[in-house]
């Protein structure tokens, strides 16, 4: 159960600690003395070191010093309300006026002078509670500054960051860590059960009372604020008589445990201030612009710490053995199998609440398996030029490939559910969406025409897109061991990383066809403003009979013209690359019956028109070396096209054409 996971992470990390106490980033601490007597600030904070920022563009910002401070759930949920921290809280509850002078407005002036009541009047019951001396005095300085005497705040305070005090003998401790401050904090959090116990806790099993508000959770992407990961906010979502959370029982340790989880997973870097080192490494990735994907296990977190460079495909992060592995798609060894459960999340933040759209739980062994074949079969050659003076990463990152089926390449266009779904088939080895391979068919067809250096990355990533969907569908078993859930097509080939010349699929064709065309006529118009695949590739995936008898009429004009130039035997092995192509199709026999253009494509294969294409794009620009290896890979057998074989084996093709 996925409450109980995250229960258990919190627990076997540590995360909670005291259960009644959290960490906060408190940036200004009050220094007072006896009686109240203020003794200036201290501001906490430092500037990240080059190293600590070098992933952020911006100027680094002061990073507040982390203080275990009292747990108070009505902060958390704190809206347009009044409710004041425990002697701990922003500018306007401590001295009753707002930080910006452009915001101090009558109405907010009077606002800030209610919030610092309300600080004092509770300071007040803490101290009745507990007859503390650092508590009267921080009482003493409140009066003194209700009285008007508000010493000037520090230039760099911001609106958000925290007070804390610090009676001076303690030197470097809060006053809420005072013992007695502690102490009383634990009775307030205690709330005995009246008449029995009412409710059994989903996670725990404990009999409790009823269920307080579920914590808020930070950080959650698609929405502004902290949001609950269990809310009830209409009677439609409740049944049986019970009221809000009572619906789904959590006690309130179980709840503080689970919140704290997630809010470790999707924090960049969570504070431990009592380890080294004094942060925790991310557990999260942005998949679209609401969703995050977490992920965990109970092992050394070895392969945890590599999933955001192996998803980004960070070039400059492939340093160890078992990396460059799971890029190349070699699983890890047979020995030493991992059997450590490994856990993963999605989660969507939409209308105010946090969506967890998937959840599933596997072992490491599995996990990594799962990993190195999803980048074996996304194996695919690559057009788009690379940064000058660069290597091309090893393989194309799960940022890329998911950044080619949005429109433009805008992470916010990113569909959600897809990305779940796309992050499950990674990470566990099942189908991908079939819904991937709509969008990356549209998405080709949208941008076609768009030759600038990011939308070649994103045209690569969705031809690899098509091939791993295409592949995984139609392979025999899936990494688990579990059965297809499709049978493959008689007419079924795998597609390879390069292009096949024995792959006789309708829409394989007719892309490797199309690249061609575009070819011939590159050979015959040098600068062509609209090319015949700007105009027609979209018409040509979808219905080709209609699409090629034109095109092929234009091309034997291209041709004519193209001889004239400066490469005559090149315009020959494209007009016999054609015509060899042409003959596949004019070829095939569908229920005993030769047929030639199909009139329309289905949409399995109007992929594979996108990977033909993009497949013979790239044999069309092989360099000699280059032609030189795939002849010799493809032609074991003899059976290669005599129009496919370019290389020094073919010389007299282009001796005929210099004689003619």
């Amino acid at each position: 159960m996925i409450l109980q996971a995250l229960h258990d992470l919190a627990m076997s990390d540590d995360l909670i600690g005291d259960p009644d106490f959290e960490p906060k980033p408190i940036r200004w601490v009050i220094h007072i003395g006896k009686g109240g007597k203020f003794l200036g600030f201290q501001d906490t904070s430092h500037v990240p070191s080059e190293e600590e920022g070098k992933k952020s563009k911006k100027k680094p910002k002061p990073v507040p010093a982390v203080f275990e401070v009292p747990l108070d759930a009505g902060l958390n949920s704190r809206t347009s309300g009044v409710y004041a921290g425990p002697l701990f809280d922003k500018a306007g509850y401590v001295f009753g006026h707002t930080v910006n002078e452009k915001d101090r407005t009558a109405k907010n002036l009077a606002r800030a002078e209610k919030q610092r009541e309300a600080f004092r009047e509770r300071a007040c019951a803490i101290l009745d509670a507990t007859q503390d001396e650092g508590v009267a005095a921080v009482v003493a300085f409140l009066d003194a500054v209700a009285a008007g005497e508000i010493p000037a705040l520090p230039e760099d305070c911001g609106p958000g960051d925290l007070f804390g005090f610090i009676h001076a003998p303690d030197i470097d401790m809060l006053v809420t860590s005072r013992d007695s401050v502690r102490d009383w904090w634990k009775r307030e959090r205690t709330r005995p059960v009246d008449d029995g116990p009412k409710m059994q806790c989903l996670v725990t099993g404990k009999a409790f009372a009823d269920p307080d508000l579920f914590p808020k959770i930070k950080r959650v992407p698609g929405v502004q604020g902290d949001i609950s990961l269990v809310s009830y906010n209409a009677g439609a979502f409740e049944s049986f008589g019970l009221e809000s959370n009572e619906n789904a029982p959590v006690c309130r340790e179980a709840a503080e445990a689970i919140a704290t989880a997630l809010n470790r997973l999707l924090h960049p870097a969570w504070p431990v201030p009592e380890r080294d080192p004094p942060t925790l490494p991310a557990r999260s990735l942005r998949i679209a612009d609401d969703t995050a994907f977490c992920y965990w296990s109970k092992g050394d977190g070895a392969f945890e710490n590599m999933l955001q460079p192996l998803f980004d495909a960070d070039p400059s992060e492939v340093k160890e053995e078992v990396w460059n592995r799971l890029w190349s798609g070699i699983p890890p060894a047979e020995s030493g199998v991992d059997l450590t459960p490994f856990y993963g999340l999605v989660i969507t933040g939409q209308t105010g609440r946090a969506i967890l759209r998937d959840w599933f739980e596997t072992t490491l062994d599995k996990a990594q398996r799962s990993v190195a074949r999803h980048f074996r079969d996304l194996k695919i050659v690559r057009n788009a030029p690379w940064k000058k003076n660069e290597s091309p990463p090893p393989a194309i990152g799960m940022r890329t490939l998911l950044e080619s089926i949005a429109e433009q390449g805008d992470r916010r266009n990113i569909p959600s559910a897809l990305a779940g779904e796309f992050v499950r088939a990674a990470m566990t080895g099942c189908l991908y969406p079939f819904g991937l391979l709509t969008r990356a068919v549209q998405r080709s067809r949208a941008e076609i025409g768009n030759d600038d250096w990011t939308a070649l990355q994103r045209r690569d990533a969705r031809a690899a897109l098509i091939k791993a969907i295409y592949n995984r569908m139609y392979s025999s078993s899936n990494a688990n061991g579990g059965e297809s859930r499709r049978e493959p097509p008689p007419e079924f080939r795998e597609v390879l990383e390069n292009m096949d010349p024995q792959n006789r699929n309708p829409g394989y064709v007719l892309g490797c066809l199309m690249a061609v065309l575009e070819r011939l006529q590159q050979e015959a118009i040098e600068d062509v403003n609209a090319s015949v695949v700007d105009k027609y590739f979209s018409g040509a995936s979808a219905a080709p009979k209609a699409t090629f008898d034109r095109l092929l009429k234009n091309a034997r004009h291209h041709a004519r013209k193209a001889e004239g130039g400066k490469n005559p035997w090149f315009v020959s092995r494209l007009e016999r690359l054609i015509d060899e192509l042409i003959v596949r199709i004019n070829v095939r026999v569908e229920r005993g019956q030769p047929v030639g253009f199909p009139l329309t494509l289905p949409l399995e294969q109007q992929g594979l028109f996108v990977i033909g294409y993009h497949h013979m794009r790239h044999w069309l620009w092989m360099n000699r070396e280059e032609r030189e290896v795939w002849e010799n890979d493809h032609d074991k057998d003899g059976d290669l096209p005599r129009a496919m074989i370019w290389s020094s084996r073919d010389e007299s093709a282009k001796a005929t054409v210099t004689t003619t």
